[in-house]
């Protein structure tokens, strides 16, 4: 049975490991040792580094942010996890990952789900999802859930300039 929680130190492995996993699935396009390096250098320490370092090494708690770091754990392992922010109205899912061998078992969106509840109790009224325009996979999960693409941007990854897409949800 899966269990949704709130991330602590301890998941850290397991929240690389899936990540790791969820990239050389999702992102074709990229080199696999880009795909490696950026794992390390993103989710490099222990989840609150994760969690807390993600505006250049800027605390959370110093933007005015409140940042939450979910995983999604069967009874021996992390097998997927959300990390998202709220500024005033808008909450901002950066990374949702689920290990590959466990799509379309519901656990992305029970850990969007989750943290669609927590962006509620925080006042959130809109919300955003970040990912890179070419993950299909994405974009089709995300428009099941009620989200439109509203935009794109431009994101370094390995030192290539990539398309991400910013998909949008009122509450």
């Amino acid at each position: 049975m899966i269990q949704i929680r709130h991330a602590l130190d301890s998941d850290a492995d397991g929240i690389r490991r899936v990540a790791r996993r969820a990239w050389h699935d999702a992102y074709d396009s990229l080199d696999p040792d880009v795909i490696d390096e950026t794992i390390e250098e993103w989710y490099a320490g222990p989840v609150g580094s994760a969690l807390h370092g993600w505006a250049d090494d800027i605390p959370a708690s110093d933007l005015d942010v409140e940042a939450t770091m979910l995983v999604a754990r069967d009874d021996e392992q992390v097998v997927g996890f959300a990390q998202g922010v709220v500024y005033g109205p808008v909450g901002t899912i950066l990374r949702l990952y689920v290990d590959p061998t466990r799509h379309r078992k519901r656990v992305g969106t029970r850990l969007y789900e989750r943290l669609r509840e927590i962006f509620t109790e925080q006042g959130v009224e809109r919300v955003r999802a970040l990912d890179l325009a070419d993950n299909d996979a994405s974009r089709v999960f995300f428009g099941k859930l009620g989200f439109e693409q509203t935009a794109t941007r431009t994101v370094t990854i390995g030192g290539e300039r990539r398309e991400e897409a910013v998909y949008t949800r009122e509450l």
